[in-house]
Order: C-alpha cells, then structure tokens, then sequence
C-alpha cells in the first residue's frame, strides 16, 4: 500500500485555493453585484493575471521552504504567498500604467 504524499496532490489542492482566493478578491470589487459580473472578459483577463502569478508564487515559496527545511509547510507557502502575490500584482500593474 502505498502512502498518499502532499507532492502529487499540491498543485490541484494549490490552484483551487488560489482561485477561490482570487474570486473572493473580485467579488469585493464595488463594480460587482452578481457572479456573472465575474466573468467579463476585463475581470476574466484580470483574474488570469492574478491566479497566475500568485499560484507561482506560492509554489515558488512551497519549494522554497522545503529546500531549507526538512518539514515543508503547505499552509504558511499559501498565507504569505497569497497576500504577497496580489501585492505584487497591484504594484507590478500600478507601474506599468504609470501610477507608481
């Protein structure tokens, strides 16, 4: 029998807390009243950027700590790299539209 590890599974279980991270995100939006509100091509657009760099870097932190600790740490790679991913994004967009 063999034993069900976190490796397999980390990156299903990762994507579909950071996507519903990034949907909740979005439903705060003051613009949004209904879900189909969510799924307009400029929020789809959006949410694609968002999902995207913060799922990498939530696995580049899951990596990360598994490289300098032997114990690694699923739940503490997603709650900084969450908060940390959608900061980085606000910024990263602030800039490119010469905001920043």
């Amino acid at each position: 029998m063999r034993a069900i590890t976190l490796d397999k599974y980390y990156w299903f279980f990762s994507s579909l807390i950071v996507l519903f991270c990034c949907f909740f995100l979005f439903w705060f939006d003051h613009e949004t009243g209904t879900f189909a509100d969510l799924v307009t091509p400029g929020n789809l657009v959006a949410l694609v950027i968002y999902f995207t760099l913060t799922f990498l870097l939530c696995g580049f932190l899951f990596y990360l700590f598994s490289k300098i600790t032997s114990k690694r740490s699923f739940a503490l790679a997603h709650l900084i790299g969450i908060p940390a991913g959608f900061i980085l994004v606000i910024l990263l967009l602030s800039w490119s539209m010469g905001r920043l």
